[in-house]
């Protein structure tokens, strides 16, 4: 099922076809083209200024925090997550080891080995449902935040924007129509750590800890 969307831009009007089947080697599907591809990621960008997704800075967050009122998903991997994270963050990775053997994975196995990967990625399937649950009502205020941040709006430096992994993330949110509030840190962990703001670490949970439980 396709979702058409109109939006303006330098005074015309663009038709943005954006595709809700999860299609592609990566998991991901952005109106015919790969999420990281050039038009794909201009596809996205657009719909999320169209669908009006805020870049928040680090402080900003934190007063989201210390309100408690929002809910902060961490999109990053598992094992970034326990080395550090945003107090209070939950942690929903947006991508995950490949896991099965389908022609499209496979390709994608092939092409993450190309490069030495041995253990490549795909989109995590259940990624907008498990944040979808997290959810505590429509209108609450959900923030995405990886390593680095990203740049929707063109600017010197970035005159084409700059995909990251939590706006992807964002963009995957919108077509799945999880929450109507969706914002993205700018900067992302990295920032947050740069500037100097309390983190969590998640302790390891030794054998005679678990016997114990």
């Amino acid at each position: 099922m396709l979702a058409q969307q109109r939006y303006h831009q330098a005074g015309r009007t663009v038709l943005c076809v954006q595709a809700r089947e999860r299609r592609g080697p990566s998991g991901l599907h952005v109106g015919g083209q790969s999420p990281t591809s050039p038009k794909g990621w201009e596809t996205m960008r657009l719909a999320l200024i169209a669908g009006n997704v805020k870049m928040v800075s680090p402080q900003e967050v934190q007063f989201a925090c210390d309100r408690g009122q929002a809910l902060v998903v961490d999109v990053r991997p598992e094992a970034d997550y326990d080395a550090g994270h945003v107090p209070g963050a939950q942690n929903v990775p947006f991508y995950q080891p490949i896991t099965g053997w389908s022609a499209m994975q496979v390709a994608r196995r092939v092409g993450y080995a190309m490069f030495g990967v041995i253990n490549g990625t795909e989109v995590n399937p259940s990624f907008a449902q498990d944040v979808k649950q997290l959810v505590q009502d429509a209108e609450q205020q959900v923030i995405l935040y990886c390593s680095q941040g990203g740049v929707l709006e063109p600017n010197d430096n970035y005159r084409k924007g700059w995909q990251t992994r939590s706006l992807i993330a964002a963009y995957d949110l919108m077509q799945e129509g999880v929450g109507n509030s969706i914002s993205v840190m700018k900067g992302g962990y990295t920032e947050w750590v740069n500037a100097g703001r309390d983190i969590e670490v998640m302790e390891p949970v030794t054998a005679d800890e678990l016997v114990r439980e």
